[in-house]
């Protein structure tokens, strides 16, 4: 004859000491019961104390890891570029708001394989690495047609100089008459 085991639906949290249900706790596989011992509230409130506490410690090891492996893998580059311009389509990134609110953008996984298959980025990518990681040659993306956002057949790669050459020369604009050099266009399907 088997046992059943028969979990409870409510749990005391370690911090509150309040019996809250087990949705109102965080999972967590290596405890007993599968969940953390502090409800959500009051593990937010731990990880910010413990943030405001640690800020400065945080933040070197924030500096030593972008420093370090961010940007060293065209991946990494691509995770923070992406990052960067869902950001700004979102409205996240307040200072660019005005420019790329509610553009479309491509899907982050369609982002990732159109850019490590285009033999652009990644000249520019492994250029950029033998330079030191200078700013200047850093691949950047350039939205071919300003008002249609990061989308299928408007972006190219260009490095960052190159692109901050171009500046608000195709905003908002419907049509640019400004067609870079070596342009990749992905293609839409």
């Amino acid at each position: 004859m088997s046992s059943v085991i028969v979990l409870p639906e409510t749990k005391v949290c370690a911090r509150c000491h309040k019996s809250k249900p087990l949705t109102d706790f965080y999972k967590r596989s290596k405890s007993k019961d599968g969940y953390g011992i502090y409800c959500k509230p009051c593990h937010l409130l731990s990880n910010s104390l413990y943030r405001f506490k640690n800020r400065e410690k945080i933040n070197e090891y924030s500096r030593w890891y972008h420093k370090h492996y961010r940007h060293t893998s065209p991946k990494g580059f691509l995770c923070s570029l992406y990052t960067h311009m869902k950001n700004r389509v979102t409205g996240s990134d307040k200072t660019q708001k005005k420019f790329y609110l509610g553009l479309p953008i491509l899907d982050r996984q369609e982002f990732y394989t159109w850019a490590l298959k285009d033999r652009e980025f990644n000249r520019l990518f492994f250029g950029w690495k033998r330079t030191g990681y200078s700013r200047r040659s850093c691949p950047s993306i350039n939205r071919i047609n300003s008002s249609l956002g990061y989308v299928a057949g408007n972006m190219n790669w260009l490095t960052q100089k190159a692109n901050s050459a171009l500046g608000g020369k195709t905003k908002r604009k419907k049509k640019t008459n400004i067609v870079p050099l070596r342009t990749r266009y992905l293609k839409a399907g």
